[in-house]
């Protein structure tokens, strides 16, 4: 520096002077504590990242033992799956028989299931049919108990008229011709107490079932002997036994009754008109007849 004029004085110089290189010295302070500041913040950056690697290995070598203990887990369970496999394969051996056993109950199961179904289809036909059977057989049922209950009102009516006709009736006398000069011959039957006795065509001796008593000369009462009982509930059954042996063609029945029996008179006439037998009846309770020389019958069906 080359000295200045003598109008300076050394102070101010030397004041500059100072000042220049106080300057200078606090640039240089900064720009070393800006380089320092640098390095320490580089040093912190290598010690974070090394902090970090430490962290890491350190984790790593966690997740190493936790993976090696779970190998030998790993390991275990795979030994002891390595000795169930024999259980296991007997075991799935035994699922399988059972399960073709299975499959052949199932098959079994449907060929029932289907033999019940085409049988519960027939069952069901059945049952159609039957049930048109039984309700043809009902509207045939109801007709005839229609007729039934008809020809019932008609028997009360007949049954009334009879009474009365029995009651009015006059009380004649049975008249035995020695001569008989009909066409048909009569076969006779008392009636008495709603029983019916057979004589039959014999007028000279009775028989088990009729006997006969001499009460003058010429006249002869007839004796109710042993005889059935003829009501609504038997009539069916015991007039076709009564009536086996009734000759047929060329006689009819002569019925003989009292006043009484007009339950056995109807039943009886209603079965001889069934089988096409001509009768004719009287009501004489005294049951005498008186025996004539000759005489003649009348009959219808």
């Amino acid at each position: 520096m080359r000295r200045r004029g003598p109008h300076m004085p050394d102070s101010m110089e030397m004041l500059l002077d100072t000042m220049c290189n106080t300057f200078g010295g606090i640039i240089f302070i900064a720009i070393t504590m800006i380089v320092l500041s640098a390095m320490v913040s580089d040093r912190q950056k290598a010690s974070s990242q090394n902090y970090q690697q430490v962290r890491m290995l350190e984790m790593l070598e966690s997740g190493n033992k936790a993976l090696d203990a779970g190998n030998r887990e790993l390991r275990a369970s795979i030994s002891e799956v390595e000795k169930r496999i024999p259980a296991n394969y007997r075991e799935l051996k035994e699922l399988r028989t059972e399960n073709r056993t299975l499959e052949a109950g199932m098959a079994a199961a449907n060929k029932v299931a289907a033999d019940l179904e085409s049988q519960s289809k027939q069952a069901v036909a059945e049952n159609e049919e039957i049930k048109q059977k039984s309700d043809s057989r009902r509207t045939s049922i109801e007709e005839k108990l229609h007729e039934l209950e008809v020809q019932e009102r008609d028997t009360e009516v007949e049954l009334k008229s009879l009474k009365a006709e029995l009651r009015n009736t006059r009380e004649r006398v049975m008249r035995f011709p020695v001569e008989e000069r009909v066409v048909l011959k009569p076969y006779w039957v008392l009636l008495c107490s709603n029983k019916l006795y057979r004589l039959g065509t014999s007028i000279e001796s009775g028989n088990d079932e009729v006997g006969m008593e001499e009460i003058s000369p010429g006249r002869v009462r007839l004796l109710p002997l042993n005889g059935i009982r003829i009501l609504e509930s038997n009539a069916k059954k015991a007039l076709p036994v009564l009536f086996a042996d009734f000759p047929g063609d060329g006689h009819f029945v002569y019925l003989v009754t009292d006043t009484e029996s007009f339950t056995a008179l109807f039943h009886t006439r209603l079965y001889l008109r069934q089988q096409g037998i001509m009768i004719n009846w009287m009501v004489n309770p005294d049951y005498v007849f008186q025996r004539a020389a000759s005489g003649s019958y009348s009959a219808s069906y």
